[in-house]
């Protein structure tokens, strides 16, 4: 890991969860492909590790899927990348896969978009559901007090670019497109929606989204590694998406950069007011 640091400050949703909670999700009505792969464990001191190399589905509301602890909670429906059926028959495009790459394993999220909504000439649209978001989410039960040592998140990720990848199907019936050759990444949405995030009974929801320049809405803000805004947000509104540059919390990355392999570990610390402090530490990894 080497030595690029940054450090923020950042509100906090208050949500109602009754267990400490760690969950991957694609956006709600986003469109998004985010490959994840495993982080070093060897070190120990985890309190659990997903690796990437399952792909179980249990259904939806059912503790089962992935490695088997996860639970899916919204629009999955259980198939990969590449395997959709025509014309609302048979899977649903985009989906959850783990693949073998030229030294990693990872599991790829594609969220297509939404196919509920699509109206082409002669064509039929998916019913949910029909993988328009995702909520996949490991429950760790009852571990130490945040407010004591506080908690700690890491993972591998980059945008999805190549292998197998589905068109994208536009918002509200807006026919399909093909997947773009920079990738699609995503903001973190109200309530700290993300592509990943953690979710503490007391303390709150934390977000984090690769995103890319043309996901972030303020102007003169370039993408990267975005989280909960800073505290002089609008109580209620963890969002990345504000018109106030001064609110944004972004650890910065090229367009490019967000395309390969990184390594993420986030400290998540109490600090002054209720807020938290998060360090964020990154590695550019090999293809």
């Amino acid at each position: 890991m080497t030595n690029d640091q940054t450090t923020a400050t950042v509100s906090l949703f208050r949500a109602a969860f009754a267990l400490i909670v760690w969950g991957i999700s694609g956006i709600a009505c986003a469109t998004v492909s985010i490959d994840y792969a495993a982080v070093e464990t060897t070190q120990g001191g985890w309190d659990y590790a997903y690796t990437g190399d399952t792909d179980a589905f249990a259904g939806k509301g059912i503790l089962g899927s992935l490695d088997n602890t996860w639970t899916a909670k919204r629009e999955w429906d259980g198939s990969a990348p590449g395997t959709g059926g025509g014309s609302g028959t048979g899977p649903a495009p985009g989906g959850i896969k783990s693949y073998s790459g030229s030294s990693t394993i990872f599991l790829r999220m594609q969220d297509p978009g939404d196919p509920s909504s699509y109206a082409g000439v002669g064509q039929t649209n998916w019913l949910d559901p029909s993988n328009r978001r995702y909520n996949l989410v490991h429950d760790l039960g009852s571990v130490v007090n945040f407010n004591t040592l506080g908690a700690t998140i890491s993972f591998r990720a980059r945008l999805a670019t190549t292998g197998t990848l589905d068109d994208q199907y536009i918002e509200a019936g807006g026919g399909t497109a093909a997947w773009p050759t920079g990738g699609r990444g995503s903001i973190v949405s109200q309530d700290a929606r993300a592509q990943f995030g953690i979710s503490l009974a007391s303390q709150g929801s934390f977000g984090f989204s690769l995103a890319l320049d043309s996901d972030t809405s303020v102007a003169g803000v370039g993408g990267g590694l975005v989280m909960n805004n800073n505290p002089t947000s609008v109580t209620g509104e963890v969002t990345n998406a504000t018109t106030d540059a001064s609110q944004n919390n972004i650890v910065p990355l090229t367009d490019a950069e967000l395309t390969g392999w990184h390594e993420f570990v986030i400290e998540l610390l109490q600090a002054i007011g209720g807020n938290v402090k998060a360090k964020v530490y990154k590695s550019r990894l090999p293809a």
